[in-house]
């Protein structure tokens, strides 16, 4: 029996030749990046190959990409989003392999919604009854809700907009569960579970590093649930086999992992025993300080609150950010594009953001900005948190 895709070929032929002649361009939910018809994208793309030099100069440059046509909302009726994905990349895709990516997308969905963890998380309640819309703050690799919980008591105090605000322990994280699978697809799934646990129907996402990614995740993939979203020094795109500045950053977070993993913990005495067994592999006392935030003492004997080991296993694919279409192809190949706002922040001395991230940010968020902090390397909240916290309190209140 031959696909739907192969029937849709044979019935409507003309029109396919024109389809498969547009597939290169960048067009999703009825988004388009052309730059004759916005000003602001045409200087974003005329902009890549120099863009870095303009934008540090100053921590007030900021690259706007708009969106040129309404989504259409259509799409997104179902209860779930994840739905959206499928339905974009069987309208726009026609030759074999889409389609057995579209059947890999489908699966992941699917093992997703079953295979939701129950997470933790510090509430924060509005100072105001009438209330804008939730923040939801995601942390980033080897985090917890706990570090974000000073930086978010700040931003609630000081919101124009008071906001009630959720910061989960996302899996193998903090207190939650572990789990084999840390897919980003997966993740998201916990936090629309966790969502749905609380009544909460649409919220404003911020999330650093790793938990940018859930962020982004859960913006292409549940864009009714998301109303803005604010992702802090990480690209949606995969580090983990990356070449040329940035990629040596991921290796020693990979690294660090290894060395967390190897440590002895029937050996360790005490935390500044641990310190001492790390200080060989990890030569950042800070960053060692902040793994070690993870090694807990219970009935005697040390052990890592984080899954360490799933950690471990999952390094690929969390460096990666594959939302079915594999970590081979950017994610952008699925069609995807959210509608909302996007506001991305770098921090000046990091890697994480590099002038070649920049087509595949406008792609997936044709209505985003870019902020750098310049004084400020990866933890931008941490190293800067004025600064980051008087811009993501602009991009909530505008």
């Amino acid at each position: 029996m031959s696909s739907p895709v192969h029937r849709q070929t044979y019935e409507y032929g003309a029109v396919l030749l024109v389809v498969t002649f547009l597939a290169s361009w960048p067009s999703s939910l009825g988004y388009t990046l052309s730059p004759s018809t916005s000003p602001a994208a045409l200087h974003a793309q005329n902009s890549l190959s120099s863009f870095r030099p303009s934008y540090r100069r100053s921590s007030h440059n900021i690259l706007t990409a708009t969106r040129n046509s309404p989504i259409n909302l259509s799409m997104v009726a179902s209860r779930t989003d994840s739905q959206v994905l499928s339905n974009v990349a069987e309208q726009q895709q026609t030759d074999s392999k889409s389609y057995w990516r579209i059947k890999r997308v489908k699966g992941l969905h699917l093992a997703a919604e079953k295979g939701y963890v129950d997470l933790t998380y510090i509430d924060i309640p509005s100072k105001s009854p009438e209330a804008a819309c939730p923040v939801l703050i995601l942390h980033g690799l080897l985090g917890s809700s706990r570090n974000f919980l000073g930086w978010a008591n700040t931003l609630s105090e000081r919101l124009a907009k008071p906001r009630r605000i959720i910061i989960p322990d996302l899996r193998n994280h903090g207190e939650s569960p572990h789990t084999r699978s840390m897919g980003y697809v997966s993740m998201a799934q916990d936090v629309i579970s966790l969502l749905d646990r609380m009544g909460i129907e649409r919220c404003c996402v911020i999330g650093h590093s790793m938990g940018g990614k859930v962020a982004a995740t859960l913006a292409l993939l549940h864009p009714t649930r998301v109303e803005s979203v604010a992702i802090l020094d990480i690209a949606p795109a995969d580090y983990s086999k990356a070449l040329g500045k940035g990629s040596e950053t991921w290796r020693d977070i990979a690294v660090t992992i290894n060395s967390l993993y190897g440590l002895p913990l029937e050996e360790v005495k005490d935390k500044r025993h641990a310190d001492e067994l790390l200080a060989a592999s990890i030569q950042d006392p800070l960053l060692r300080a902040f793994a070690l935030t993870n090694l807990v003492k219970e009935d005697q004997a040390w052990k890592w609150r984080i899954g360490i080991q799933n950690i471990k296993r999952n390094m690929g694919i969390i460096g990666g950010f594959d939302l079915g279409q594999g970590l081979q192809q950017p994610a952008s190949v699925l069609g995807l594009s959210f509608p909302g706002d996007a506001f991305f922040v770098q921090g000046g001395k990091s890697p994480f953001i590099r002038s070649r991230h920049l087509e595949e940010i406008m792609r997936l968020f044709p209505n985003f900005t870019l902020q750098t902090i310049r004084n400020a390397g990866h933890w931008v909240h941490s190293e800067d948190p004025e600064t980051t916290l008087q811009n993501v309190q602009n991009f909530l209140d505008r």
